[in-house]
C-alpha cells in the first residue's frame, strides 16, 4: 500500500507543479501585456509594471494551487471541526 500511496502522491504533486509551471508564466505574460498600456502615464515605468505583475502572481499562485478548503465555503467545515474536537 505504501508504494501505491507514494505513486499517487507523486502523480498529484507532479501534475500540480506542471499545471502551475504552465499557467503562471502564461498569466504573467498576459498581465504584463495588459500593463503595457499604463506605462508612461503618471510616472509609471516598466519596473513598476514588473513589480506589480510579480506581486499579483503570488496571489494567483495561492488561488490556483489546490487546497483542501479552496472550493468549500468556510461554514461547511464547522461540523467537521466540532466532530473532530470530540
Amino acid at each position: 500500500m505504501k508504494i501505491l500511496d507514494r505513486y499517487l502522491a507523486g502523480a498529484v504533486i507532479g501534475g500540480t507543479l506542471a499545471t502551475l509551471g504552465v499557467l503562471l508564466p502564461l498569466m504573467g505574460f498576459l498581465l504584463l501585456a495588459d500593463e503595457m498600456d499604463e506605462i508612461g502615464e503618471n510616472d509609471y515605468q516598466f519596473a513598476d509594471a514588473l513589480l506589480f505583475v510579480l506581486l499579483i502572481m503570488l496571489r494567483y499562485t495561492y488561488q490556483i494551487f489546490p487546497s483542501r478548503r479552496s472550493s468549500v465555503p468556510s461554514w461547511a467545515w464547522a461540523p467537521w471541526r466540532v466532530a473532530r474536537s470530540w
